[in-house]
């Protein structure tokens, strides 16, 4: 069912699946080859909690659930279908006065690298299950004007480092986790606010993208050797009709196919590619915009996309939402990008199986201990019944 489509997460991948978190806490899978989608189960106690968990990251088959508003890792094990909750020691955080928002990770080596709106960079070990932290010197950031720390959910490592972004401005910090330092650095001179920035990672190429209130777009491509030596590779103007209002911003996402910059459409129509060996900017609207009838200028403009993922070096999946399409974009030629209908299988909807699993459970004078379920949970509740 449709409703289910609701995403309050970004995505993870393997190259068969995308997972994200739904409406209501439940995991959804998707079918990348068939665009069919299902319920997998909600996450334990958290129905109806409103962003408890918004980033997720897959990896041998385990999916690690980051907390929002929660305050506790969280794993869905995709072989026994089970979820656990891992505690944050007490103190990770330094302060109990700190905001705990968890907005990104960054799997380097064995470890999950925790960070958000706070100034504390939480690392998990996946084999040993063992916290440890790191903390961020605000005495240098205030140098270059910046007076909190906001990290922005694009991040990745490179020759040992880590490289992590701040949401809403031009400034990254590059982490050296050996030598426990952190170095601020920006793009340009002086420190500005953007409304919409994202920093991508290849094998080939560091990119950064900032733009203004007015979407006028900045790419600079980052040296991977010395993150300080930066060049700038283009500029452009996103149109748009009048003047955006507050929080609209150009793009949604961006991802590195075939060392071109694919940005994603938001608050307009137009699927904008940046060739990083020469700095040519080509748009288009997508043809899964121009086949549908809905695609008119809305007003106030719409979110065109979900967050994409990257299948393999050449393919890019994301979402229409108004659409319910599985849009697949290729390095090779964008233009000719693959859309499939989404669809979702009534039984597997969330709302359903959690009334008609409600209602066994009524009629047999039993009790479930835990508020999670899955279908193989319904399937097995109803064959001893």
């Amino acid at each position: 069912m449709y409703k289910d489509l609701c995403v309050y997460s970004g995505f993870t991948n393997d190259e068969k699946y995308i997972w994200y978190i739904g409406l209501n806490n439940q995991i959804m899978q998707i079918d990348i080859q068939t665009g069919k989608g299902i319920c997998l189960g909600i996450i334990p106690g958290m129905y109806g909690r409103e962003y408890a968990y918004r980033t997720l990251v897959y990896l041998d088959n385990v999916i690690y659930l980051i907390p929002y508003y929660a305050d506790k890792l969280c794993t869905y094990d995709l072989t026994t279908r089970k979820f656990e909750f891992i505690e944050f020691p007490i103190g990770i955080f330094a302060s109990s006065e700190v905001n705990k928002k968890i907005f990104g990770c960054i799997v380097h080596e064995d470890d999950l690298v925790l960070y958000g709106i706070n100034p504390v960079v939480i690392l998990f070990n996946i084999k040993t299950y063992k916290f440890r932290s790191f903390y961020i010197n605000m005495e240098e950031a205030k140098r270059y004007g910046v007076e909190n720390i906001n990290f922005w959910r694009d991040g990745f490592a490179v020759n040992d480092l880590l490289v992590i972004p701040l949401d809403y401005s031009n400034c990254f910090f590059e982490i050296n986790l050996q030598k426990n330092q952190a170095r601020l650095m920006m793009l340009g001179d002086k420190y500005i606010k953007t409304p919409f920035q994202l920093i991508k990672k290849s094998e080939r190429y560091i990119c950064r993208m900032i733009s203004d209130e007015e979407w006028n777009v900045q790419i600079f491509i980052i040296d991977k050797e010395c993150q300080e030596k930066q060049t700038e590779l283009c500029r452009f103007y996103v149109e748009h009709d009048g003047i955006p209002q507050k929080e609209q911003v150009p793009f949604l996402w961006g991802e590195i196919i075939k060392d071109k910059l694919v940005l994603l459409p938001a608050y307009q129509e137009k699927t904008y590619v940046i060739e990083l060996q020469t700095g040519k900017v080509s748009c288009f609207a997508g043809q899964t915009i121009q086949n549908n009838t809905k695609s008119k200028k809305a007003n106030p403009p719409i979110r065109n996309y979900f967050a994409g993922v990257c299948v393999n070096e050449n393919t890019l999946v994301t979402i229409h939402e108004e659409y319910k399409k599985l849009v697949l974009i290729f390095g090779e030629d964008p233009q000719q990008e693959k859309s499939i209908d989404l669809t979702f299988d009534d039984f597997s909807s969330l709302d359903y199986h959690k009334i008609v699993f409600a209602e066994i459970l009524k009629t047999t004078n039993r009790v479930y201990e835990q508020e999670s379920f899955s279908l193989v949970d319904y399937l097995k509740c109803i064959e001893n019944n």
